[in-house]
């Protein structure tokens, strides 16, 4: 269901990312039944990482993928991420931790139950959170999972509110 990378990227990468995404403009989602008190935005620079990261993704599949896309989202007190499954052609999931500024574990949870279908947000998904996977995250770390097959979600961050953690999320496509 999920599959964790350590240390994907160096803490001099990490740096630096951190700081080019700080300095980027973001937007405030508005659809709360997603997302609450988060930024999101692409930001070009954090193309740079496709390769080395497409290169774990490949070692895990033994079929083609296609990039499709990244962005980032900064993550403030009380956010969370609803349970979902990824849009069609987003096939392959990658969050990539850049920050965890926050105390506590915030792992990006994955049901074992796969999903079938579209996905219809209006379901009552008891039966997917009951079996999972969590997994933490540390800057540079890694987690991926077949995001349009299998739901996921991140539970309330509880931080200070200075405080944010900040992943980015690659897409593939089987080709």
């Amino acid at each position: 269901m999920i599959k964790k990378f350590p240390q994907v990227l160096t803490n001099t990468e990490i740096d630096e990312a951190r700081e080019i995404i700080l300095k980027s403009n973001f937007n405030k989602e508005l659809d709360t039944r997603f997302y609450y008190n988060s930024l999101g935005s692409h930001i070009a620079y954090l193309d740079n990482f496709v390769p080395k990261i497409e290169m774990l993704v490949k070692s895990v599949f033994d079929r083609p993928i296609k990039y499709s896309n990244s962005f980032c989202r900064l993550y403030h007190d009380q956010s969370y991420l609803g349970i979902h499954t990824d849009r069609q052609g987003l096939d392959v999931t990658v969050s990539l931790c850049i920050a965890k500024e926050s105390e506590m574990d915030w792992p990006l949870c994955v049901s074992h139950k796969p999903w079938e279908g579209r996905w219809r947000d209006c379901e009552d998904m008891t039966e997917y959170k009951k079996d999972y996977t969590a997994v933490n995250l540390n800057p540079g770390e890694a987690g991926f999972c077949l995001g349009t097959i299998y739901p996921h979600w991140r539970d309330t961050l509880h931080c200070l509110p200075d405080q944010k953690n900040i992943y980015v999320f690659y897409h593939w496509s089987f080709a």
